[in-house]
């Protein structure tokens, strides 16, 4: 070993005195990983299955996309099944897609 054995206590009241904010930023970096942890706990992984637009929305999508299929449906109805199956080819709109 190189230099002079020093007792601990001597040595964190030198270091202590050389270093007065230490203790402050050490603190602040406890702090800021707690918060960091935190967020990560909020974070949810979403269901893959699940619509991540409106899903009330989506479902009355679906709703008229298959009235404009059946038979006998009004030229209107056609109309607006064909505006629905093209929203519901969106991307927002596919099963899994979306920010999470």
């Amino acid at each position: 070993m190189h230099g002079y054995f020093m007792d601990c206590r001597l040595h964190a009241k030198l270091k202590a005195a050389l270093e007065p904010f230490a203790f402050e930023e050490y603190r602040k970096q406890k702090v800021k990983e707690r918060l960091e942890a935190k967020r990560t706990m909020r974070t949810r992984i979403r269901n893959s299955s699940k619509v991540n637009v409106n899903p009330s929305f989506h479902q009355q999508l679906q709703d008229t996309a298959e009235e404009g299929t059946s038979a006998g449906a009004s030229k209107k109805r056609k109309e607006a099944a064909d505006k629905a199956k093209r929203i519901l080819e969106d991307q927002r709109f596919q099963a899994g897609s979306g920010p999470r």
